[in-house]
């Protein structure tokens, strides 16, 4: 009896040894060619989701082979494995989770599929090796600071299915290729990046003022600033500006040119100016007061938030402007005017 005992206990041993075994190799196939595979189903190994911090620090793994079914790499899951140098993210991902890819200095590449919607806060931040990032036609979120610190990175790619960009997401020192009208373009004006709209087209730089400044200076004209008109959209959704000072030729405000500058407060029109176009501040919400000259004879629809204040001359196109569309406005004496 007690023989036979001792080869159950011999069996059992022997098959917690071999399953053991096979749970590793799935896992980490070869030590010598330093590639993690993460591609053969086991019980220990969750095929559609990687959890939070299993692979951190391994300095041993420079490739990986994920699984085809894999939906989400978890929170910090490759965080500081200096070594991975190349990085194919499996077709039907969705979701790269926060710091998943944070400090992996070596990386040089990232292949995307088509499947991803989301990058995580610093996702990819300090992978200091990166260079060229083509963001997938289907992702609608990157997250604040996902590719902060990544000294190397020269051009990031991001399509109009993008819908929010956060804080410190690309370094200002890249160059951006967006499509027109898109978030990426927004985001790239907001912050000064140069941009274009397609690779090899001509580069756009709208940052015209120093850094750290609040106050938009158009009184000199350049290759940056026309001093007789603010074109369509020119200064859409910049969020540095506060004050704008205009050149004392301004002729015309096209369309849509500050719309959605968030932070500006208060607008002098100069003189001469003739033309303020449909949509000009519109979504200004900070924009407490505009000064608007006689000169001024055409405004659009829509060109300045409704509850801001209207500065103008009394018997003015200004005036008349402000009665019709039940803005409230005062004369420059500083006499408030009818309603």
């Amino acid at each position: 009896m007690k023989r036979v005992m001792n080869e159950i206990k011999c069996l059992f041993l022997l098959l917690s040894v071999l399953i053991f075994s096979q749970n590793i190799f799935s896992e980490h196939r070869s030590q010598n060619d330093s590639t993690l595979n993460l591609s053969v189903e086991s019980e220990d190994l969750d095929i559609y989701g990687i959890d939070q911090e299993q692979y951190m620090g391994r300095d041993d793994i420079k490739n990986i082979v994920f699984h085809d079914s894999l939906l989400t790499i978890g929170m910090s899951a490759f965080k500081a494995c200096q070594n991975l140098t190349d990085l194919r993210i499996p077709k039907r991902c969705e979701d790269i989770q926060d710091s998943a890819f944070l400090g992996c200095e070596s990386l040089r590449t990232i292949k995307w599929p088509d499947s991803l919607k989301s990058i995580g806060n610093s996702a990819f931040k300090g992978c200091t090796n990166l260079t060229d990032i083509v963001i997938p036609k289907g992702c609608q979120y990157i997250m604040d600071e996902a590719f902060d610190e990544c000294d190397g990175l020269k051009i990031v790619e991001v399509p109009a299915s993008v819908s929010y960009i956060g804080l410190w997401a690309i370094p200002v020192d890249a160059k951006m290729i967006v499509a027109k009208r898109s978030v990426a373009e927004r985001y790239a004006r907001k912050f000064g990046i140069t941009y274009s709209y397609g690779r090899g087209q001509k580069e756009i730089v709208d940052f015209v003022q120093e850094k750290g400044s609040l106050t938009l200076d158009l009184t000199k004209q350049n290759d940056h600033v026309d001093i007789y008109m603010v074109g369509n959209l020119k200064y859409w959704g910049r969020e540095d500006i506060r004050e704008i000072k205009f050149s004392d030729s301004l002729y015309a405000i096209g369309s849509g040119a500050f719309s959605e500058c968030r932070n500006l407060e208060k607008v002098k029109i100069p003189n001469k100016c003739k033309e303020i176009e449909h949509g000009a501040f519109v979504g200004c919400t900070s924009l407490q007061s505009v000064e608007i000259p006689a000169s001024v004879t055409t405004i659009g629809q829509e060109a300045f938030p409704l509850d801001a204040t209207l500065i103008v001359d009394r018997g003015s196109f200004a005036e008349r402007y402000a009665r019709t569309n039940g803005i409230d406005f005062v004369y420059k004496n500083g006499v408030g005017g009818p309603q």
